[in-house]
């Protein structure tokens, strides 16, 4: 099973980690989300070259984020009640056998495409359970893309945010990542993919959100 951060369904999540990330490092954060997921069609027919079709659910994994001077990220999670941080000079890329991987992985990818990611004080809370099959890794990674592309000032497309994320979640486990669950999580709707053609269809249950404003 990858080491992915635990977690459960919890009142209150985004209150609280607000809460706790100021008491922690004295500042206020911005917070994202992303969304944990089922299928419809998509066990076993994504790398048999067939149709997909996950749907995103209102289980989510959040990160709050607040830049730094220095060229560091600080990462604490809730599910642990542990901290981890590493240079942004360090090749972050690789598995470690950790929950803070993804972050580390991430951050490699978007540094390895060009993107000034910034040093940052990070917190995350996932209510995704791990092991049941909802993509709590792919959550997690494509929340804290979000927020250091907040934090650093870019933009990217949802489907390069899946890749990136896709190329972070290889690079950190055993198992070949598929594309389109971080695409679902960073689009937050419904998406019909074919494997063979990598065509994309969409169709929203909800209004996509991404940022949580508390």
């Amino acid at each position: 099973m990858p080491a992915t951060i635990s977690g459960a369904p919890k009142q209150g999540t985004p209150t609280k980690l607000k809460a706790e990330f100021r008491q922690h490092y004295g500042t206020l954060p911005q917070i994202f989300r992303a969304p944990g997921r089922v299928n419809l069609i998509g066990e076993h027919t994504d790398y048999n070259d067939g149709f997909v079709m996950p749907v995103a659910i209102q289980l989510y994994a959040y990160v709050a984020i607040a830049p730094r001077l220095e060229p560091r990220i600080r990462i604490h999670s809730q599910n642990f009640d542990e901290s981890a941080e590493f240079s942004l000079a360090e090749n972050s890329v690789g598995s470690r056998h950790h929950w803070s991987d993804y972050l580390r992985g991430v951050t490699g990818v978007l540094t390895a495409q060009g993107i000034a990611v910034r040093g940052a004080d990070m917190m995350i809370a996932s209510e995704v359970p791990v092991g049941s099959g909802l993509g709590s890794s792919a959550a997690i990674e494509v929340a804290s893309a979000l927020a250091l592309l907040s934090v650093a000032g870019r933009n990217l497309a949802p489907i390069e945010i899946a890749r990136a994320c896709q190329r972070a979640d290889t690079s950190t486990s055993a198992a070949c990542a598929a594309l389109w669950t971080s695409l679902l999580r960073a689009s937050a709707e419904r998406v019909r993919r074919s494997c063979w053609t990598a065509e994309i269809s969409r169709t929203n249950f909800f209004q996509p959100t991404t940022k949580f404003e508390s």
